[in-house]
């Protein structure tokens, strides 16, 4: 009927019902969001977009097997749209989610299929290669694990995104530019800790913790971010003294961890610029 009737057309209803499911994500709703997302596939089981918001009230639920169910039908259908036309978008964020649920069940190996997925249609999906390293430290391949996380950071460099000016283009009410999260250098840090490359770690967490005390300059995290980044903080300190203690470097190492001692001693630490 749509706009010359006083009935809706099966694509409003889908939208509206995909609208209020988000809504009622947003206010923690998840189960009622849940029956909307759920209502949304009744009316069109080839909508992809339903499978995949089904999937996310699922594993909120911690409904974990038919979270992945969901994202595999979206990921069936995203990829089949997409083939059918190159506009329909690869259903990058459906093989995300599904890799994340496998992740948090320790199926790794499932994991890493799916960011390959990604990769082969996107190489430099920023995301895909930073959870793809993420995986494959779960799975002891620390070699592996460092070259995407360096190659994130490459893709990062070459868009001039990790230079003190370029933390002006970021809102800073929010958290760390996910861009320049100190989780990428944090676990890049581990690797090289499990690898015993002593030197490289250091070199690697003293980028970090310059990066992230030049952010501080700018602005620094709110208090919704702060207790996230300063676990962050405080290991990288930790992973920098290990690594010059076992240079040989004892007082450097003792600085580094009489740092990391006051920061977790803080926990307003990064409320207040302190650099």
């Amino acid at each position: 009927m749509g706009l010359f009737g006083s009935g809706k057309s099966d694509f409003e209803k889908i939208s509206d019902l995909i609208d209020k499911g988000l809504d009622l994500m947003a206010n923690e709703k998840y189960q009622k969001a849940y029956d909307c997302f759920n209502k949304a596939i009744k009316i069109d089981p080839k909508y992809s977009g339903a499978w995949h918001n089904k999937g996310w009230a699922s594993l909120v639920l911690e409904n974990h097997e038919e979270a992945i169910t969901c994202y595999d039908e979206a990921i069936c259908l995203g990829i089949s749209q997409h083939e059918q036309n190159p506009r329909n978008p690869f259903p990058s964020k459906s093989l995300l989610d599904k890799a994340y649920v496998l992740g948090n069940l320790g199926k790794h190996e499932e994991s890493v299929t799916c960011f390959n997925q990604i990769l082969e249609n996107n190489p430099d999906h920023d995301m895909a290669n930073y959870m793809l390293g993420l995986s494959l430290y779960q799975l002891e391949k620390y070699e592996e694990s460092v070259v995407y996380f360096d190659k994130v950071i490459k893709l990062y460099e070459d868009e001039g995104l990790l230079e003190p000016h370029s933390f002006t283009l970021f809102d800073y009410d929010h958290e760390f530019p996910n861009r320049l999260q100190l989780g990428l250098w944090a676990s890049k840090s581990r690797s090289l800790f499990k690898l015993k490359k002593y030197e490289l770690l250091v070199e690697c967490a003293s980028i970090a913790i310059d990066m992230f005390e030049t952010w501080v300059r700018f602005g620094g995290p709110n208090a919704t971010t702060a207790n996230y980044n300063r676990q962050q903080f405080i290991y990288l300190w930790q992973a920098k003294g290990e690594g010059l203690k076992n240079l040989g470097l004892e007082a450097e190492s003792d600085h580094c961890m009489s740092v990391a001692n006051d920061v977790e001693s803080n926990s307003l630490y990064f409320l207040h610029s302190v650099f």
